[in-house]
């Protein structure tokens, strides 16, 4: 056995979760002790989850979404142009009957014992103007030239955007979830040709993302729609984790 000189010890602070103590021994080598601390937090909450601007058809309703990951319990505050909203206290915030008035900007807060965290702000813009419904999502591993319209109906989309989306332009930006089962996937946004003048941008992370119309004049519910599909497959995210965010501009 060998004999601890105590005397001989030294504590050091690793982080906020540990510590360790160096002892050192009679024999030619030490033993190092972790120290765990029972009174770490693991810091502020963490949003997975942000939630989802849209442009709005007045006297709809539209519910707003956040998660957050974190030491338990995590508290919730929801904030319309940074004012406490009252009773909104979930991690969903749903507008009934949307109005001008409710145009502006939304974000929740999220606290636990580690602190606050604010997530991103969502802009939710009440409009007059007639909505069409936008189709997107991930459309299978084959480069197809042409779609029906229970195709483009039935493209994969869920959460953190439904799909269609109902939009009164294509200018924006569209959330595509990552790829179903893993597999490398073309990504498709339809929209009403009514919407498109001009020619089209698409962007993820800042930089272009390569799309190509590959069909015009299809008609979804009697409205004539042009579909765009990535150029190339892709097996991950485009930007951030669990969804794809892809910009449009029309110019």
């Amino acid at each position: 056995m060998p004999t601890y000189e105590q005397t001989t010890s030294q504590e050091i602070t690793s982080d906020d979760f540990c510590s360790t103590k160096v002892i050192r021994v009679a024999e030619a080598y030490t033993v190092v002790q972790p120290i765990f601390s029972t009174t770490a937090v693991g810091g502020a909450p963490r949003f997975t989850l942000q939630p989802v601007s849209a442009v709005v058809s007045k006297g709809r309703d539209y519910t707003l979404t956040v998660v957050a990951t974190g030491a338990e319990p995590i508290t919730y505050q929801w904030y319309f142009e940074g004012t406490a909203m009252e009773d909104e206290t979930s991690t969903s915030l749903t507008l009934v009957n949307v109005q001008v008035e409710d145009t502006g900007e939304y974000n929740c807060i999220a606290t636990n014992d580690g602190g606050s965290t604010a997530s991103e702000k969502a802009t939710i813009t009440a409009t007059s103007e007639p909505l069409f419904p936008i189709y997107l999502g991930n459309a299978g591993t084959g480069a197809l030239t042409s779609y029906t319209e229970d195709q483009i109906k039935a493209l994969q989309q869920t959460a953190p955007q439904l799909n269609p989306v109902q939009r009164s332009g294509f200018t924006g930006v569209y959330e595509i979830s990552a790829p179903q089962s893993g597999l490398n996937e073309y990504r498709i946004l339809a929209s009403p040709e009514v919407f498109i003048d001009g020619v089209i941008t698409f962007t993820s992370a800042g930089a272009n993302l390569p799309m190509s119309m590959v069909q015009t004049g299809l008609s979804i519910n009697g409205i004539p729609y042009k579909i765009y599909r990535t150029v190339n497959r892709s097996s991950g995210d485009f930007t951030q984790a669990g969804n794809s965010a892809i910009t449009v501009q029309v110019h």
